[in-house]
């Protein structure tokens, strides 16, 4: 039996046993590779805290999370930067394939050239492009790009995947519901239609310093702050358009995917999350907020598969943390390896919380990571 065929049984008996202490190894994980940005999307904080310049992940780290790749189903390429600008890029491309798991990265689609769609389309893939709005003239004011000229690239890719006989790739259209954006949705799903990408997926929006301060478009004289962009009457402007949002995606054959949007609407996170921000940077035994454990309800969409299959994102400076929300370290690969750190106290605690039917702190407001996620399967796929 394969290591990846007896990692995926592992797998899946400790997640329906919700164990504290596991036998299996994460089967997703992320990797900085890249750190910093020379773009200027409107709300993302990753120019002004980590630079314009990109810096490729070292190779010490590399060799230090290489040998956990065989466990994988994806191999993640973004955090703090445009991973389509790596360096590294023929690496992953490598070892997505020589252990048969998907490359997966969430990418703008600015510097998705022809060349560089050729030598993707050498392993599986996953994508999911980071659009955030329905017009040319709003693409502008938040992304500061040309809409057509994205769409032009994706449009290459998707064709290209399909001559080449690739039915696994996966490409999404991601789209941050804000003010500027929410009554563009139609225009949104009309792009993702043409194409060529059927699956879409509704996020929230996150804060951060630079757009709780106000962020500003000195070429269109626009500012974007957070509480006027994301606030209860956008979420509920949302909700209300979204039965009619559904029949539009299906008349498309387009399929709304997992997403933290209307989550994040219904329960009137805005606030809430803002004021979390600051908790979630804590150590798991410091950390107060929120002050009432919330309980695990999965039929109300509160669930999560990471502290179990992983969704581990490790940083250039070798920090693994749980998630793309939890922002507190479990450990560092150049202290410990990945293994120790993925049965150390602050994980066991974590799942502890989970298996007595609660969301630890440390989660705030965050929905969970559900098992459709990704779309494709990243437990029992051997089943």
């Amino acid at each position: 039996m394969s290591v990846s065929r007896q990692n995926d049984h592992l797998l899946a008996e400790d997640l329906s046993s919700r164990a504290v202490t596991v036998k299996s190894f994460p089967s997703v994980m992320y990797l900085e590779a890249t750190r910093g940005c020379p773009y200027t999307c409107i709300m993302c904080k990753v120019p002004d805290e980590h630079g314009r310049k990109s810096v490729d992940v070292s190779q010490d780290l590399l060799n230090r999370v290489s040998p956990y790749f065989q466990y994988l189903e994806i191999l993640g390429i973004h955090l703090y930067g445009e991973p389509l600008i790596s360096r590294n890029i023929d690496y992953f491309i490598e070892a997505t394939r020589a252990n048969d798991c998907y490359l997966h990265m969430n990418s703008t689609g600015f510097f998705l050239k022809p060349e560089l769609v050729d030598r993707l389309l050498a392993t599986r893939l996953h994508i999911m492009f980071s659009i955030h709005a329905g017009t040319s003239a709003t693409y502008r004011k938040i992304m500061g790009q040309d809409l057509q000229r994205v769409m032009d690239n994706i449009s290459y890719l998707t064709e290209k995947s399909t001559l080449s006989g690739s039915p696994d790739n996966e490409f999404w259209f991601s789209y941050i519901v804000v003010k500027e954006t929410v009554n563009e949705i139609d225009d949104f799903l009309l792009l993702a239609h043409r194409t060529g990408v059927s699956k879409v997926r509704f996020m929230k929006l996150d804060p951060n310093p630079k757009i709780l301060k106000g962020a500003y478009r000195e070429a269109e004289d626009f500012v974007y702050r957070y509480h006027e962009q994301f606030n209860r009457e956008v979420g509920q402007t949302f909700l209300d358009q979204l039965p009619r949002i559904r029949e539009r995606a299906q008349e498309l054959g387009i399929t709304i995917e997992a997403g933290n949007m209307e989550f994040a609407a219904a329960h009137g996170v805005s606030l809430k999350q803002a004021a979390h921000r600051a908790s979630r940077l804590l150590p798991i035994e410091l950390n107060i907020l929120p002050l009432v454990k919330r309980r695990v309800d999965p039929s109300g969409g509160g669930c999560c598969l990471a502290p179990w299959t992983g969704q581990i994102q490790i940083s250039q400076d070798g920090n693994v943390n749980l998630c793309c929300s939890a922002r507190y370290s479990l450990g560092n690969v150049f202290e410990k390896s990945l293994e120790e750190i993925w049965n150390d106290h602050r994980i066991r605690a974590i799942r502890g919380d989970f298996h007595n039917g609660l969301f630890p702190r440390t989660c705030g407001y965050c929905k969970g990571m559900p098992a459709d996620e990704y779309g494709v399967k990243i437990v029992g796929r051997y089943a």
